[in-house]
């Protein structure tokens, strides 16, 4: 397989299962599928607190000084910051979690795994990938997860943020730690980047697609806890053709178990 063929694979297999994701927890319950892809903490929330935009404006100047007169070298130290800032972003790996709560029937969690934080220090990214493994098994997802570790590559990000790399003879050479001490080659870390930047273009296109899907006042409703407990009826508010936001539209509770800790509030 040449690598035009394996990177349409991997795309092909991604965007399939991101959309088996997204239609399966809209189908178990509608209000979590729809906070998932908004990556909100509240329906309250305002405009201007999603980091995903900033991400792809990132995505996009560094795209135009790579591709610029530039030096090979200063080129590849784009390229390596670029794909860690991609594979860092917190963003889309919450709004995966959050849908696959819903797949599994429960309520989503504010974004932040606020549940791993240690003594004030946040989570790693390795352990938030552990809870989405974890969530994927159950609920049947393991193709998702794969696609997802595809892009992880913990030697040349851990390398790369603590100044642990050296750019020489056409390669990154890599010395981290004494296991992770190796030399890659420039067009095997450029291959790593254009998947990357794949799985974040998947999701923000799926993202897009299914919020613009939305008409201002749609109302979501019909909406049963796991006890039979009545949830509330939600309008959804959009703004400028993309759903932006909900809104309760009967006096009923948003979740099931409002006591619950997991749910948002």
């Amino acid at each position: 397989m040449n690598q035009t063929d394996e990177a349409e694979e991997y795309r092909s297999s991604l965007c399939a299962e991101l959309g088996r994701l997204a239609d399966s927890a809209k189908s178990s319950d509608e209000l979590s599928y729809l906070f998932s892809l908004l990556g909100v903490n509240s329906g309250a929330e305002d405009a201007g607190w999603q980091p995903i935009g900033e991400t792809e404006v990132v995505i996009r100047d560094l795209t135009a000084l790579i591709n610029g007169p530039i030096r090979s070298d200063t080129a590849m130290r784009l390229v390596l910051f670029l794909y860690c800032h991609i594979i860092e972003a917190n963003y889309i790996y919450h709004c995966v979690f959050n849908l696959l709560r819903a797949v599994e029937g429960k309520p989503p969690t504010i974004f932040s795994f606020l549940e791993k934080y240690r003594k004030g220090a946040p989570p790693t990214l390795n352990s938030k990938l552990k809870e989405i493994e974890d969530l994927c098994v159950r609920v049947e997802f393991t193709d998702l997860f794969d696609s997802i570790m595809e892009i992880q590559r913990p030697d040349i990000r851990n390398a790369f943020f603590h100044s642990d790399y050296i750019i020489f003879n056409d390669q990154v050479r890599l010395k981290h730690r004494g296991s992770q001490i190796k030399r890659i080659d420039y067009d095997e870390i450029v291959r790593l980047l254009e998947k990357a930047l794949t799985f974040f273009h998947s999701f923000r296109q799926l993202q897009l697609e299914r919020l613009s899907s939305y008409e201002d006042g749609q109302k979501i409703d019909g909406r049963v806890g796991p006890d039979g407990q009545r949830l509330a009826a939600i309008e959804v508010i959009v703004r400028d053709g993309i759903a932006s936001g909900f809104r309760s539209s009967d006096p009923f509770p948003f979740w099931p178990d409002q006591g619950n800790s997991e749910s948002p509030t």
